[in-house]
C-alpha cells in the first residue's frame, strides 16, 4: 500500500470508483470515507456502484459525478421467467456497459464479497484496494488488489472504512458523512408534516424481512409513544408498505399517543421526512442510519449486533443495548430475541430526554 500511496502523490487519480453495494447502514458508513476520499484527492471525479435503494439515496450527492445502479434485485426477479428472461440479460448488460464507460485510475472496494468482487474485477480500473483479507468475506483472492498490511481491527464500521483512505494518505481526523439536500423532497414532506405544530418524534418500528429478531416488541413501542407523548413529543410512526398492517396495531395499541407519519413514495421521501425529525428511535436498520447521517438525534436499539462496530455514527447519537450472555451474535434468525426484549421502555425514554436535551415535564408533572 505505501507503494500505492506515494504513486497516487505523484500522479492524483483522475477518475475514482467505490464499490459498497448494500444495505442502506452500510452504505452510509461509506460516507464519511467518501468525504474524507473528496478532501485527499479534491480534482478527481468518484463514481460509486450500488443496487438500486441505495442509488436513489446517494444521487444528487456533492461529492459524486455519477452513481451506477447494480440492479441486483431485478435481475434475480426476471432471470427465471421464460418472458422476462431476455430482459434481465439485457440488464446486465446495459449494467456492464455503464461500469466500463470510463477507465478508473482508483477503485475502492469497500464491501469484500464475492458480488463487489465480480463488480470490482468487471471494472476497467488501474489500480483496486480492498480491505485485509481477515476482514472480506468471500474469496479474496477473486480480485488482484492492494491491500493494508495489517487489518483496522475490532473499529466501527466507519473507521474500518477510514482505515482504507488513510491508508492512500489521509491525515485528517473521522470525517462526518453527508446526504444530498432531497430539496424537492423536503419541500413536499415538510408540507405535509403541518411543521407548524412542531418537529416530530419519529418511531420506526420494522426492520427488513430477514432480520425480525432484531425487532422490539411491537407493544413496547406502543408504551414508549404513550410516554412520550405524556412529556410533550408529537409521535409519528413510520412503516414500508408490508409492515403497515403491524404499524396500525401498534398505533392502536398507543391510542392518541401516535399517528401514522405522512406516506412516502420513495426512500429520497423517507430521508427527507427523518431530516425533518426533531428525534428518531429504531431498532438496527436503515432508516436509523438515515437519521444519523443527516444529523438528526437518534436512539438506536440493539440486540444481536455490536453497536461498537454497526451502531448509529456521529453526534447527538444514543445506543441502548439489550445485555444477555449471547449478544452480541451472528446469527440470521432467532426464535426468542431475549437481547431485544431485555431494553426497558423506561430506559428508552431516558435516553430519549437526554439525546434531545433538557427533558421535556411529564403532563401534569
Amino acid at each position: 500500500m505505501e507503494r500505492i500511496r506515494k504513486a497516487l502523490e505523484r500522479r492524483p487519480p483522475r477518475r475514482i470508483l467505490v464499490v459498497r453495494l448494500s444495505a442502506l447502514g452500510d452504505v452510509l458508513h461509506c460516507l464519511p470515507a467518501l468525504t474524507a476520499l473528496r478532501m485527499t484527492f479534491p480534482e478527481a471525479r468518484i463514481g460509486w456502484v450500488t443496487e438500486s435503494l441505495s442509488a436513489s439515496l446517494l444521487e444528487g450527492h456533492p461529492d459524486l459525478e455519477r452513481v451506477i445502479r447494480f440492479p441486483r434485485k431485478e435481475i434475480a426477479r426476471d432471470l427465471p421467467r421464460v418472458r422476462t428472461g431476455v430482459a434481465a440479460f439485457e440488464r446486465a448488460e446495459q449494467f456492464v456497459s455503464e461500469l466500463r464507460l470510463h477507465a478508473y485510475d482508483l477503485l475502492l472496494e469497500f464491501q469484500g464479497n464475492l458480488r463487489s468482487a465480480a463488480i470490482a474485477a468487471l471494472a476497467r480500473a488501474q489500480i483496486r484496494v480492498g480491505h485485509h483479507r481477515r476482514e472480506t468475506k468471500e474469496f479474496p483472492w477473486l480480485v488482484r488488489a492492494s491491500r493494508p498490511r495489517t487489518p483496522a481491527g475490532e473499529v466501527h464500521q466507519v473507521e474500518k472504512n477510514l482505515f482504507l483512505i488513510r491508508a492512500l494518505g489521509y491525515r485528517g481526523s473521522v470525517t462526518a458523512g453527508r446526504l444530498p439536500a432531497y430539496t424537492a423532497e423536503v419541500c413536499r414532506i415538510g408540507a405535509a408534516l403541518d411543521l407548524g405544530r412542531g418537529a416530530p418524534t419519529i418511531l420506526h418500528p420494522f426492520v427488513s424481512a430477514f432480520g425480525r429478531f432484531k425487532e422490539w416488541p411491537e407493544e413496547r413501542f406502543a408504551q414508549l409513544a404513550r410516554g412520550l407523548a405524556e412529556r410533550g413529543h408529537r409521535v409519528l410512526l413510520t412503516a414500508a408498505l408490508e409492515d403497515r398492517p403491524r404499524r396500525d396495531r401498534i398505533l392502536a395499541l398507543a391510542g392518541d399517543a401516535a399517528l401514522a407519519a405522512p406516506e412516502t413514495a420513495s426512500v429520497r421521501e423517507l430521508a427527507a421526512l427523518l431530516r425533518l425529525a426533531r428525534l428518531v428511535v429504531a431498532a438496527d436498520t436503515g432508516p436509523l442510519h438515515i437519521a444519523a447521517a443527516a444529523g438528526v438525534p437518534v436512539v438506536g436499539l440493539f440486540g444481536p449486533k455490536d453497536p461498537k462496530r454497526y451502531g448509529p455514527f456521529g453526534d447527538g447519537t444514543a445506543v441502548l443495548r439489550g445485555i444477555v450472555p449471547c449478544s452480541p451474535c451472528r446469527l440470521r434468525r432467532c426464535d426468542h430475541a431475549i437481547c431485544m426484549q431485555a431494553i426497558a421502555v423506561s430506559d428508552v425514554l431516558a435516553a430519549c430526554e437526554a439525546t434531545v436535551g433538557v427533558p421535556i415535564p411529564a403532563a401534569g408533572g
